[in-house]
């Protein structure tokens, strides 16, 4: 009974139609009912899950994770493809991590639903593991082409998240140039977290050049990215003369 309300929420959802009551966060088990159900063509990779499901064996089994996999790369549905993409979010490999980055790229990614899956899915992962896997270079990569400004909000919170220093250049593009101011004040936000001083001369700049009342917030939150980069540079500063002297 339990699995079969769960069901009916997440294709309500997926239909657009309201919920009786408030929705709950989805779970790998929503995730792959959607998949099961969205859709009629039945292939193999569906089936397989059904045995799963059906026989109650480990969802997160080798069986699981391969017919999501092929399922985020061949479905023909773009639900399917997200409902995929967001129970991968539950595997945490390298492999996965390559398999999500790659949906998260709007070169091999039409939809913005599979992409927004895809991402959301990648933000739960741990540091090391997309540092080790082509996540982030595919990500950084994708800066440029991607026009969908929530999905950028988070490829630029992720790479705040990481402190990805090789990022820095791309985030300081968006805050001197980007013309959504949200996705301004993320640059700012994330290039104080970074803490790298090269990006001190970009977020001068960008202080200097919004002096306009609207953009009070924006100025705030440069001021606090500079002070980040600064002290975290001074402690840099300290350490490395105390390790001098030792």
């Amino acid at each position: 009974m339990r699995f079969w309300m769960s069901l009916t929420l997440v294709l309500a959802l997926a239909a657009g139609a309201p919920p009786a009551q408030a929705a709950r966060p989805a779970t790998l088990e929503d995730n792959i009912a959607v998949l099961l159900f969205s859709t009629e063509e039945a292939g193999r990779e569906k089936a397989a899950l059904s045995e799963l499901f059906r026989t109650g064996r480990a969802l997160t089994s080798t069986e699981t994770l391969d017919a999501l996999v092929q399922a985020v790369q061949h479905d023909k549905s773009p639900k399917v493809r997200a409902a995929a993409a967001s129970a991968l979010g539950f595997f945490g490999s390298g492999r996965v991590a390559s398999v999500l980055a790659r949906c998260s790229s709007r070169r091999h990614e039409k939809s913005e639903a599979v992409r927004h899956a895809a991402i959301l899915s990648l933000a739960k992962f741990a540091p090391e593991l997309l540092n080790k896997s082509s996540a982030l270079s595919v990500m950084r990569a994708s800066v440029g082409k991607e026009k969908n400004a929530s999905i950028l909000r988070i490829f630029i919170s992720i790479f705040g998240m990481l402190r990805d220093r090789q990022s820095v250049p791309l985030l300081t593009q968006v805050l001197l140039y980007g013309e959504d101011l949200k996705l301004r004040v993320s640059a700012a936000e994330s290039l104080g977290v970074i803490g790298d001083s090269s990006a001190i001369p970009a977020l001068q700049q960008a202080y200097a050049e919004s002096g306009a009342r609207k953009m009070l917030l924006f100025r705030e939150v440069i001021a606090k990215a500079l002070e980040q980069i600064e002290r975290q540079t001074a402690q840099a500063a300290l350490t490395a003369q105390i390790g001098r002297t030792q």
